[in-house]
């Protein structure tokens, strides 16, 4: 059949194409991450204000607020702003009862914030914070003693402008390779110059590194939000790969609403700020990040679709079991599916491509719902340690 040759070849130039880019940078990242890459010794406790966005955190809000007061960090330093975002279970009482007869005192203050959303609590926030720099952390993630003089350390550099920690994933974590690899990424990137994707479940920002800008409300996402601000201005934001923190893994069944939820929110973010690939002091590595997230996907679907197609028609011309080119290629691709690596690897293109389908459709994620399966989990691991 004609064209089958020509449909084939452009099947393995997307493949190709598709597959080289991300190589490319995952190894120059990988060269870059095996790097000394560290703060200085010199301890900084500067003041501090801690963002805690919560929402129907009954779960795991006393534990979370115990960890703080448990941080190798003077409690004097901290001021402490507990974002209720319309909470409807009884987290802000606990944690008000809590504070207040806890044995060691903090300055705090719970704001309740009038809309849905994280970005929309942040934003309010914002403008609260009278301290140089803030941490931001999610309710469920689980921190360290020394998570905070660690994160804090940075900023002796004038140049940080934004840091955040790196998950360490467990070994039966669905994500764990995904993960794995996510963070010699982030932390080549962050050796090379700055990653543009932020890790929010503890992550800090200088206050100059903003210059007063706010983050889309609309759009999720805010870690990596803020931490493009911080690029923009001139920063640089990086993650540290000796601030670790665990999260427990979604059950099987939510694994995918909730990486469709952070993907779009990413995806919404990268082309928001489409720009940077040309304007940005990490034009490549914001490149990267936008081809990875958008355009490789679809790379990737019509490269398969062209190797169906040349395979169908391969069968028309010279039968089922031909041995050819055309349809050795499809087994072959038939046959990686078989390997566990390609099969997260698809599943991944499965959801960057579903994420961008629901916002040409209209449907945004960007409402913040919370997970009490995975709150129940984050609380009795902390029950165990």
């Amino acid at each position: 059949m004609m064209y089958t040759q020509e449909i084939w070849f452009s099947g393995i130039i997307l493949a190709f194409i598709g597959f080289l880019i991300p190589f490319l940078h995952f190894i120059r990242c990988f060269i870059a991450y095996n790097k000394d890459f560290i703060p200085s010794n010199t301890v900084f406790n500067p003041p501090l204000t801690i963002l805690l966005p919560v929402k129907n955190e009954e779960i795991v809000i006393k534990e979370k607020i115990n960890e703080l007061l448990k941080m190798n960090y003077p409690l004097e330093k901290i001021s402490l702003i507990i974002l209720d975002s319309q909470s409807i279970d009884n987290t802000i009482q606990i944690a008000d009862n809590f504070l207040k007869s806890a044995d060691k005192a903090i300055n705090y203050q719970i704001i309740s914030v009038e809309k849905p959303g994280k970005s929309f609590a942040i934003n309010h926030a914002l403008d609260l914070i009278e301290t140089d720099f803030f941490v931001m952390m999610d309710a469920e993630a689980i921190l360290y003693p020394d998570s905070l003089q660690k994160i804090t350390r940075w900023f002796n550099d004038e140049s940080i402008g934004a840091v955040c920690g790196k998950f360490s994933p467990e070994y039966d974590d669905l994500d764990y390779n995904y993960r794995k690899n996510f963070n010699i990424i982030r932390l080549g990137e962050s050796t090379i110059s700055s990653t543009p994707i932020f890790e929010g479940s503890i992550c800090a920002f200088r206050m100059s590194s903003l210059q007063g800008e706010k983050i889309n409300p609309n759009v999720n996402s805010d870690d990596s939000q803020l931490s493009l601000i911080s690029i923009r201005n001139g920063f640089r934001s990086i993650m540290d790969k000796e601030l670790l923190f665990l999260e427990p893994p979604p059950e099987r069944k939510d694994r995918r609403k909730r990486q469709l939820r952070r993907s779009q929110g990413l995806i919404r973010t990268l082309f928001i700020n489409r720009k940077m690939i040309f304007t940005s002091n990490i034009k490549s590595i914001y490149f990267n990040a936008f081809f990875f997230h958008i355009i490789m996907p679809w790379i990737f679907l019509i490269s398969i679709l062209c190797l169906f197609c040349s395979t169908l028609f391969s069968i028309f011309d010279y039968g089922l079991f031909s041995l050819n080119i055309y349809n050795l290629s499809f087994l072959f691709f038939m046959a990686m599916c078989v390997s566990s690596f390609f099969r997260n690897f698809l599943f991944g293109i499965s959801i960057l491509m579903e994420a961008q389908l629901l916002l040409l459709f209209g449907i945004k994620l960007n409402i913040w719902e919370t997970n009490t399966n995975l709150r129940q989990k984050s609380s009795d691991f902390r029950k165990k340690s």
